[in-house]
């Protein structure tokens, strides 16, 4: 989605995508704020893995399937991995729910119409959406 993000992630984490040859940051949709916090994981995950034994199913299986944005969230769908990564990718889901998705400043839950988003005050104003109440404290 992102062609300015134009570095080849095999480059910069060839264990970690090392199964996705082709892919470059073109393939992660979601706005550039949460690339750190991507790059974040991409690291982690690349050390992960040059920890596991040269022969073991999950250096040599992983792979990402898809790296997103949905409701607000970062959401990255992997296979053959084992639970430090799934607990990394946790991390950084949650992570992403707390910046903002175009700038990486503080971010909130954001609504226009059925949209969501997670952003700043200021990209928030810019693309027109609005802070989306805590319905829960309703009834209180």
């Amino acid at each position: 989605m992102k062609t300015d993000w134009n570095t080849k992630l095999i480059d910069n984490y060839p264990l970690a995508f090392r199964n996705n040859p082709d892919w470059t940051y073109a393939n992660i949709e979601c706005d550039s704020g949460w690339l750190t916090i991507l790059e974040r994981l991409f690291d982690s995950i690349e050390s992960n893995l040059q920890t596991q034994k040269k022969n073991s199913a999950i250096r040599k299986k992983f792979k990402f399937e898809q790296i997103k944005e949905k409701f607000a969230g970062l959401r990255v769908y992997v296979s053959h991995a084992d639970e430090k990564i799934y607990d990394m990718i946790v991390n950084t889901e949650h992570d992403s729910q707390l910046i903002c998705e175009c700038c990486s400043l503080a971010g909130t839950l954001c609504k226009r119409g059925g949209r969501f988003k997670t952003l700043c005050s200021d990209c928030r104003l810019i693309k027109e959406y609005s802070i989306e109440e805590n319905k829960s404290d309703t009834n209180q």
